[in-house]
């Protein structure tokens, strides 16, 4: 794992949640927030050496289209984390903390714990995006964020828009973010009739999101295998976990495990569920929102995309590290 050791006072006492942003969060020139970050140098020089990936050519070139390209965001998303989170433990220990990431987050979540090499990771999720895209040919599927007041109106909807293609694949809820957001997910003809029925099925606001394929959804499945192959070789065998008495949610669960109770085969097992699952994020914020002496809960990420869905759900402090200042402002909070 990339974390230097360096003589800063360190914080050991708190117990904190480390969340990690999923994809969408991405926006051009996000590069110039990241290089604020200390670790920023020998993280981008040795992911681009290990995945071969132009990672700075993407973070300062890209325009929103070129980002848009789930190939490209997945790895650069996991980057600005990774780089976060390691700029954040140079002056705060781990112990007994919970790692939890929104969907492509999950597997950062993974590499801060101890569980994914970092280094092989970057390309990993490069082929993972790749795959996603390939599955479905341009302009099948995609995804929008539904704003509703009862998350059963939606799901209704979805059976019965399927329904009326003939494909129960046809949409599906693939994000459970909280009481009053899912994101939906399959083919762009249901989700153009998902828009024309809105406050017909009881959903307030239905928002498209920039993805240009149907994610967490069973068109995902035909993927698993090949993924397999490529996932597996970033797992670590034995871990190299530092926070022996942290915890993991997986999407799938939302449940707390301990990590030293979780395996390489159970890690591949649940990121491969993923790909076709839901990820049932407010069940990991009802968890979290329930773990006794928990001090803050942090996104590490490009923006505050989790930390805003989280704070009216929580009663602790919700903080967003996404560069240097945000950073400093965290470790001041912390150390009060």
């Amino acid at each position: 794992m990339i974390n230097p050791s360096i003589g800063e006072k360190r914080v050991k006492d708190k117990r904190i949640a480390c969340v990690f942003t999923g994809q969408g969060a991405q926006h051009p020139g996000m590069g110039e927030k990241l290089q604020t970050f200390e670790p920023y140098t020998s993280c981008i020089e040795t992911f681009e050496a290990t995945s071969s990936l132009p990672l700075r050519e993407w973070l300062f070139e890209s325009d929103k289209a070129a980002l848009q390209q789930t190939q490209v965001a997945q790895p650069l998303i996991f980057t600005y984390s990774f780089v976060a989170y390691q700029a954040f433990v140079r002056t705060h220990t781990p112990n007994g903390w919970f790692y939890a990431g929104h969907s492509l987050g999950e597997y950062t979540a993974l590499a801060a714990a101890g569980c994914l090499n970092p280094k092989k990771t970057v390309g990993v999720v490069h082929m993972r995006g790749k795959l996603m895209q390939e599955v479905c040919p341009n302009e099948f599927g995609g995804m929008a964020a539904v704003f509703t007041r009862d998350v059963d109106d939606v799901m209704t909807a979805c059976e019965t828009i399927s329904q009326k293609f003939g494909d129960e694949r046809a949409l599906v809820v693939a994000n459970f973010n909280s009481e009053r957001q899912v994101v939906v997910s399959g083919r762009l003809a249901c989700l153009r009739q998902l828009y024309d029925l809105g406050s017909e099925v009881g959903i307030q606001k239905v928002v498209p999101l920039d993805v240009s394929a149907p994610f967490h959804s069973p068109y995902m499945t035909s993927m698993k295998e090949s993924f397999a192959e490529v996932c597996e070789e970033a797992i670590y065998n034995p871990f190299i976990c530092e926070d022996l008495e942290g915890c993991y949610l997986p999407n799938v669960t939302a449940e707390p495990m301990p990590l030293q109770e979780v395996t390489p085969d159970l890690v591949l097992k649940l990121l491969l569920a993923q790909l076709d699952h839901p990820v049932r994020w407010s069940l990991i914020v009802r968890a979290l929102s329930r773990v006794a002496g928990l001090d803050a809960i942090v996104e590490f990420g490009p923006k505050p995309v989790l930390s805003t869905m989280m704070k009216r759900d929580v009663q602790v402090p919700v903080f967003t590290v996404s560069d240097q200042a945000s950073l400093e402002t965290v470790n001041v909070a912390l150390q009060g």
